[in-house]
């Protein structure tokens, strides 16, 4: 089932990151291929073969200068979803979605939530190296739970589903003035801190504590080539790489080379 829709998936997820880099050119937005993304571009100078989603990155600043020039000029034929504007929205971090896609994977509930085929835009945030990193984690925590709690999967184990359940004993107003306060936090640290402090990927409970990056990561940036085309990146990516997978020219072992969000329709 995978190889029957993956090809589809690299020609819609490449186009959505061709239209992307476009826009963040025109309003002058700072972003990084990142994660699987970036990995393809360095061992593969593409897609990972089995890869079935496109990831980039920017500062928190930069984020919100991108959601920003959205409110005000809109990207014709996307919808980005994030958690400040959409209570459907089931992450921390945004996903710029191609209208008149589908994408179900396995898990996913076709009436609950959004379907589109996504490219996912993950906000980095400033941590404290002294004891300001403990709110930081702990605020990060929060926007992870509340998030997490929008939206129901069927693949969710008893104790995500009870954790969600937990969660939405809280109000849906008060949740969504915990997030506002949350985000407003992590901007004024990224506009304020000037040193001291490591990057972070708000992305999963796992990230906060063990996917860090240098203060320098997002101090310069270059360019990669990701099928055929050049696309901005840290210029630190061999660093950052090895932070998240060690041994990132290795491939993985084969029964590891699978897709992660497990199509199960895709339709464009």
């Amino acid at each position: 089932m995978d190889a029957e829709y993956i090809n589809v998936l690299h020609h819609v997820e490449l186009e959505i990151l061709k239209d992307f880099d476009e826009y963040c050119k025109e309003h002058d937005i700072k972003y990084s291929l990142y994660a699987g993304t970036m990995l393809g571009a360095v061992r593969h100078k593409g897609f990972i073969p089995w890869d079935d989603d496109i990831d980039v990155c920017m500062t928190r600043c930069e984020y919100r200068k991108f959601q920003d020039s959205l409110s005000s000029c809109q990207m014709e034929g996307y919808y980005f979803e994030n958690y400040e504007t959409d209570q459907l929205c089931g992450t921390c971090h945004g996903k710029l979605r191609k209208l008149n896609t589908l994408f179900l994977q396995e898990g996913d509930i076709d009436s609950a939530g959004h379907h589109e085929i996504w490219l996912d835009v993950f906000p980095l945030d400033k941590m404290p190296l002294g004891s300001g990193k403990k709110k930081v984690r702990k605020f990060g925590r929060q926007l992870i739970l509340l998030t997490r709690a929008n939206v129901d999967r069927t693949t969710d184990s008893t104790v995500v589903k009870l954790a969600r359940n937990l969660v939405r004993v809280i109000p849906k107003p008060f949740r969504s003035r915990l997030l506002r306060s949350r985000t407003r936090y992590l901007e004024e640290q990224c506009r304020s801190l000037r040193d001291g402090y490591v990057w972070v990927s708000m992305s999963t409970l796992t990230n906060i504590d063990t996917i860090l990056f240098p203060k320098s990561t997002c101090e310069s940036y270059t360019k990669l080539t990701f099928e055929s085309k050049s696309f901005m990146s840290f210029k630190d990516y061999p660093e950052l790489l090895s932070i998240i997978y060690g041994d990132y020219m290795e491939l993985p072992p084969l029964e590891e080379r699978t897709c992660r969000h497990k199509p199960v329709k895709v339709t464009v």
